[in-house]
């Protein structure tokens, strides 16, 4: 008698798109006449530092590589926000990043904000993953509006 076939391997995980969004929002009443923008350099920075230091973590952890890695594309460039795209093997692999992400998220921020000088200040910068059912990421970092005191009237 003939063995039996051998089962077929397991299907592997569905894969899981997620994106990076880095947006900023003024805090301020009235906007500045003179708003802070995302440069398309800064976009560009930000953008090839989430996609080298991912994969870096990823490899730490012992996770499968991305299907697809983050990679710097000025079309993801906006003066008021910032995306940048990729595919994690699962969503398993994804949520094992979670909390590394949450830390890492607010040095990236940081990075845009500086260090909340005048032109920065009154500005709420913000990461959140996008669609967030594989990786939930949402970070802030706010630069407080400066106080400005004026000398009382004689």
């Amino acid at each position: 008698m003939p063995n039996p076939p051998s089962p077929s391997p397991p299907s592997p995980p569905p894969p899981c798109p997620t994106c990076l969004e880095i947006t900023l929002e003024s805090m301020l009443p009235v906007p500045p006449k003179a708003a802070f923008e995302f440069t398309e350099e800064q976009c560009l920075f930000i953008q090839s530092r989430i996609a080298s230091e991912v994969p870096a973590q990823i490899a730490a952890l012992g996770l499968h590589p991305m299907l697809v890695n983050f990679t710097a594309n000025t079309r993801l460039c906006e003066p008021g926000e910032i995306n940048v795209c990729g595919t994690f093997y699962s969503k398993q692999d994804a949520k094992q990043l979670e909390p590394w992400m949450g830390l890492q998220a607010k040095f990236w921020l940081q990075y845009l904000a500086g260090d909340c000088n005048a032109v920065t200040a009154g500005y709420n910068f913000r990461i959140k993953s996008n669609p967030n059912d594989c990786l939930d990421v949402d970070a802030g970092w706010t630069c407080a509006p400066e106080n400005t005191t004026f000398p009382p009237c004689q």
